[in-house]
């Protein structure tokens, strides 16, 4: 007797029956990938603020704790705090606050979510000027030269700062000027003549918010990073290359835009140049390198005072033979973060916080293996220390 259309062995019911069966076993297996992902240190996403012409700050959704990790390994992990300002840190942030303050201004090296806030260089340097004066810092990942010029201007007027420092790392020159690859919520320049500064406006979208509550989406997004595969890509070939002298003159904008955005002369504003560290330790000296002299020339002669991290750090290094890098991550450790905090103190020396000027630099700032680092280049302005110089290296 032939078997009708309803009966068990039906074409239509077993593929009915084998579908449920492997969407049940993939929300099975999904369940217990999240059970899994809540036990361990997922990095949780800090989630940036959106921004528009209501909300012009580039900076992260306020007032949270998460925890960050490094790599789909799960290594490097630290309690990051997000403060009520919106940037990454231990203190809370009071506009009213009479003490005269340094604000450090930077992009992911400043943020510095890979070492506990204490011992970052600004933790160090506000460990060190408590209690008469406060250390701020305005660290956001990915930020360039020209977000730091916008991060300076609302400063001007929502802080006040007395002091500025400003880090400056190889990628902040390419990524300062506006094309197909500028990621949104960012300010860039329009171009390399004027330096006039816009910003791509960012709003997350509603299902991403949705989806980053589950801690194993989490762990795809922050820690694998599954987005930003394609992008990487994308972004090496998609990136127009820089016309001769373009990137020099994306230098010398910043360099003219910054005091007057920031209100305050450029004797009070110190610039701190990464080092080249890879050739440091022996590799290929950087394309980069002369970019960061020319920066470092041009800032000089303008009266900021500038100190150049790869002649402090190649003589460290060539002193004790240790890097200032963390194993898995390309950003400073706690080494390199307590030789910056000893080395912007020397730089500028006491007279710049309005310090006696027979007042010696704070013993506990730096790392014991290193007590006597020599310092960057560094120019010379009234009212300042002078200090033998460093010769900037090419």
């Amino acid at each position: 007797m032939t078997a009708g259309p309803g009966s068990r062995g039906s074409p239509g019911r077993t593929w009915l029956l084998g579908t449920v069966t492997v969407v049940l076993a993939i929300l099975a297996t999904l369940a217990l990938a999240e059970l899994l992902a809540r036990l361990l240190p997922v990095h949780e996403p800090l989630l940036r603020a959106e921004l528009d012409e209501a909300q012009p700050v580039a900076r992260y959704e306020p007032d949270r704790t998460v925890t960050w990790s490094h790599g789909p390994f799960l290594d490097l992990v630290n309690r990051v705090r997000i403060n009520r300002a919106g940037f990454v840190n231990d203190q809370e942030y009071d506009p009213a606050d009479p003490r005269p303050l340094l604000a450090v201004v930077g992009d992911s090296f400043v943020e510095a979510l890979q070492v506990p806030w204490a011992e970052t260089f600004h933790g160090r340097l506000a460990r060190e000027l408590a209690p008469e004066r406060r250390v701020y810092s305005f660290g956001l990942s990915g930020a360039p030269l020209s977000q730091y010029l916008h991060h300076v201007g609302w400063l001007r007027g929502a802080y006040a700062p007395r002091w500025l420092v400003v880090v400056v790392i190889a990628n902040d020159f390419d990524e300062s000027l506006l094309g197909p690859t500028s990621r949104p919520g960012f300010h860039y320049m329009v171009d390399s003549t004027s330096g006039e500064l816009v910003a791509i406006p960012f709003r997350r979208p509603a299902w991403r918010r949705l989806v980053l509550h589950s801690r194993f989406a989490s762990y795809l997004f922050s820690n694998v990073q599954i987005l930003e595969l394609g992008r990487r890509s994308d972004r090496a070939a998609g990136a127009p290359p820089s016309r001769p002298g373009e990137l020099e003159a994306v230098a010398d904008r910043f360099v003219e835009r910054l005091a007057p955005l920031a209100g305050a002369p450029p004797e009070r504003i110190l610039l701190v140049l990464d080092a080249d560290r890879p050739a440091i330790y022996g590799g290929v000296r950087s394309a980069v390198r002369p970019l960061m002299v020319h920066l470092a020339a041009r800032a000089a002669a303008a009266g900021y005072p500038v100190l150049d991290l790869d002649p402090l750090m190649a003589a460290d290094f060539a002193r004790h033979g240790r890097r200032f890098e963390l194993p898995t991550d390309g950003h400073w450790n706690a080494y390199a973060h307590g030789l910056v905090a000893r080395a912007i103190l020397e730089a500028v020396g006491p007279s710049w916080f309005g310090l006696p000027v027979g007042t010696g630099v704070p013993r506990g700032t730096g790392e014991p293996a290193s007590p006597a680092a020599p310092i960057g280049t560094r120019s010379t302005s009234k009212g300042m220390r002078k200090r033998t110089r460093v010769k900037t290296t090419a």
